[in-house]
């Protein structure tokens, strides 16, 4: 299998028998994908499932034979429900990129409370990936903060339940 997941949402698994082998493979799509993926075989589609399902793919697999998808991500944001005091008031969020829990980082001012104010209330028509940082997002009209993966922070100062505001 060769995949830079989740810098790059591109998977490939090349088969390697010294014979043929009539096998079934199934290809599970991850319950966060945000839409139906595509599966294919030698670069043709063999097949395609909804989010939390499997693809199966029957088949005389040979030596060489490569299978392929790209595991489909988007934003979702989730109005914050939880124990932590100060966040229970309808305006924090979690934000999530496919699989991965997004931090907000104030790159300027690390010691201000992140609030954030988006004029379209879709956070992805908000938010531009940073040239050269993968899975690093600026947000219109708050170029201070920007999201970056929770799993990268070392010793930032960050929130994973931003304010925002929809305008």
């Amino acid at each position: 299998m060769e995949t830079q997941f989740p810098y790059d949402n591109k998977v490939s698994i090349t088969i390697n028998s010294k014979k043929s082998v009539k096998s079934t493979i199934r290809v599970r799509v991850p319950s966060w994908a945000a839409r139906s993926m595509i599966v294919r075989v030698n670069g043709r589609k063999a097949g395609s499932g909804e989010p939390g399902t499997y693809v199966t793919l029957l088949k005389a697999w040979e030596t060489g034979d490569v299978i392929s998808f790209e595991l489909p991500m988007a934003f979702k944001t989730t109005v914050y429900k939880g124990l932590e005091e100060g966040y229970n008031d309808n305006s924090h969020y979690i934000v999530e990129y496919g699989p991965i829990i997004m931090a907000a980082v104030n790159q300027e001012n690390p010691q201000s409370k992140i609030e954030l104010k988006l004029k379209s209330k879709r956070l992805e028509k908000n938010l531009s990936p940073i040239p050269g940082k993968p899975l690093f997002f600026s947000i219109h009209g708050n170029d201070d903060v920007v999201f970056r993966p929770y799993f990268e922070l070392q010793e930032e100062l960050f929130t994973c339940y931003p304010s925002i505001t929809f305008l």
